[in-house]
């Protein structure tokens, strides 16, 4: 049973690194903020939790299995939080209307200083 759990561990790290490492040439390949933004954080969790089930399996412990459990945790509560906080400082910076060449009014980024 522990060779099964080893290699199955073995498999999880490897699939992980591999989502890892796509992610990174995702951000580097697309062209537009949001397209790097989804690059940088779908495949990137999905990796992320791939290899730290990986090393849940191979270590075999309650201890090294609350660490990953709390570093998924973690993972996933601050993930969408920064990828949100990009995505608004992009929006403001109007990052987000190169594509169409279009302007966008609606929001200032809070540059300006007015008070609606």
């Amino acid at each position: 049973m522990a060779t099964v759990c080893t290699w199955l561990g073995v498999g999880m790290l490897t699939a992980g690194t591999v989502f890892v490492c796509l992610a990174a040439l995702g951000i580097c390949r697309f062209r537009t903020t949001l397209e790097r933004q989804h690059a940088a954080t779908k495949p990137q969790m999905l990796g992320f939790i791939l290899i730290m089930v990986g090393v849940a399996l191979i270590q075999r412990s309650a201890a090294w299995t609350g660490i990953c459990l709390l570093a998924i945790c973690l993972q996933a509560v601050t993930a969408p939080l920064g990828a949100h906080i990009l995505a608004r400082a992009a929006y403001g910076r109007q990052w987000l209307t190169e594509k169409t060449g279009e302007k966008d009014d609606r929001y200032d980024g809070g540059v300006s200083g007015s008070a609606n």
